[in-house]
């Protein structure tokens, strides 16, 4: 964390939680720095899959959080919210594709709740979303369905979940945990064809979006993002000599 950020914690319940775990407790940290008084505006951060420390994401977002107080929504499976026994995310992205379901559905549920917690709680208004990988898929997948209208920023975010899965680095366990309860790669694409983020996007063109991706990113590799910026048709699109960025 970086000198003279002051970072509050709030919790609430998640409004779909999973019926093995009835009572999720959703964590939100809210970061500003201490000359920043809270008035009536902040932005809402999403953080990428398998996160379970927040200080590398309060140091990443501070040239943010010097500007306005930056709230993060820790997903389902995550943080204080990993079920015990698993590691953070294990819940989310795993072989089994329902759970994958359920972890987007609950995902969303509280993304919309958090809004209001912080309107009711705080006086804060979201006047914008940021999201990283999967937060940023995940952020693109709610406001293609009509529940955010406000500017985004998309960085590294994921397109199609079972092109990732077969052709980036981070698919083979879950593919080898799939082919053991007899998923083959057939199966995998017919079971998550509804995860194909490029096909829900273009309802949101001319809306303002901040497109930010890596050149050589090897979790979703070329064309998956190419295809999925001439989708979205964002307002900006900035693409950097890197990897998953």
């Amino acid at each position: 964390r970086e000198k003279g950020t002051v970072v509050e914690r709030l919790y609430f319940d998640s409004p779909l939680a999973p019926r093995d775990r009835p009572t999720d407790r959703v964590e939100i940290l809210l970061a500003r720095r201490a000359e920043t008084p809270i008035r009536d505006r902040a932005v809402l951060f999403h953080h990428p899959v398998y996160q379970s420390e927040w200080d590398k994401w309060l140091w990443f977002l501070d040239p943010l959080i010097r500007r306005v107080p930056v709230a993060m929504m820790a997903a389902p499976n995550h943080f204080s919210r990993t079920p015990p026994g698993e590691f953070p995310g294990e819940s989310t992205i795993n072989p089994n594709p329902y759970r994958l379901f359920r972890a987007i559905r609950q995902w969303g549920a509280d993304q919309r709740a958090v809004r209001t917690v912080l309107a009711e709680r705080l006086g804060l208004g979201v006047t914008g979303v940021v999201g990283y990988s999967f937060g940023a898929f995940q952020t693109l997948m709610l406001a293609a369905a009509g529940e955010i209208d406000l500017p985004i920023v998309t960085m590294a975010c994921t397109n199609r979940y079972a092109y990732g899965l077969t052709r980036g680095v981070l698919g083979d366990g879950i593919l080898e945990g799939m082919r053991r309860v007899g998923i083959d790669e057939s199966k995998l694409w017919a079971m998550t064809d509804s995860l194909q983020l490029e096909r829900h996007v273009p309802v949101l063109r001319g809306r303002p979006t901040l497109y930010v991706r890596g050149e050589f990113d090897p979790v979703d590799p070329s064309p998956s993002l190419e295809r999925l910026e001439e989708a979205l048709g964002p307002t900006r699109s900035l693409v950097l000599p890197t990897g998953h960025a």
